[in-house]
């Protein structure tokens, strides 16, 4: 959902959400329904196709399934349809699924600070050029964005 300020100015805030005002007061919008739409512009708007079954980023990239890790099986393991058949190696194996996770999770912040809908959120190239998914280093906590200065000579 973009920020209220946001859907304030827009020029076209009124043929998608509806405002109204919470418990609090405050000002709120939601998303018109399809059938809502459809009636106010006098079309037979159809749903979108459904590719995930997630809504979310997080859903979505936490969902894709996990990369099996296949050796020879002299080194004493292997996985099969994501079951282990011999435990010798299991720590490595572990190992790389909990390296797997770190990464879905590196690349979920990632694409949400591109993606921000909030413009004085989002992240420029070259702040996101800085996070741990570009630059390799281990992802610990949501990345911090540092302001740059801009000098001119």
């Amino acid at each position: 959902m973009p920020p209220t300020y946001m859907l304030d100015i827009g020029k076209q805030t009124k043929q998608f959400f509806d405002s109204y005002v919470d418990v609090y007061g405050q000002k709120k919008y939601r998303l018109k329904t399809l059938e809502q739409y459809s009636r106010e512009h006098n079309t037979k708007e159809q749903p979108g196709k459904h590719y995930f079954k997630a809504n979310t980023l997080p859903e979505i990239v936490n969902t894709a399934p996990m990369p099996t890790f296949k050796s020879s099986s002299r080194q004493g393991h292997e996985v099969e349809k994501g079951k282990i058949k011999c435990s010798r190696r299991l720590p490595v194996l572990f190992s790389r699924g909990l390296a797997e996770l770190n990464n879905r999770a590196s690349f979920i912040d990632f694409c949400q600070g591109l993606l921000n809908l909030n413009p004085i959120e989002r992240w420029s190239p070259q702040q996101a050029r800085m996070h741990p998914f570009i630059t390799g280093e281990k992802f610990t906590k949501p990345f911090q964005v540092r302001h740059l200065v801009h000098r001119s000579s």
